[in-house]
């Protein structure tokens, strides 16, 4: 039987695709404020998910 979780004021259920980007993002850690190669990436990885949640709720993103 599956059971039905009713606690989402403590989490939530994270869906599989979710999870996957979740890991490979925080995989490759590094402060989207610094100027070197990880900085960098972290924060071209900030900018699209920027531009992406701004498409998604019609948003100017900047």
């Amino acid at each position: 039987m599956r059971g039905i979780y009713l606690d989402y004021n403590a989490s939530g259920l994270v869906r599989p695709e979710v999870l996957e980007i979740m890991t490979r993002a925080l995989a490759d850690n590094g402060n989207p404020s610094a100027v070197h190669a990880a900085g960098r990436r972290a924060r071209a990885r900030v900018e699209t998910a920027r531009a992406q949640v701004g498409d998604l709720v019609g948003a100017d993103p900047t």
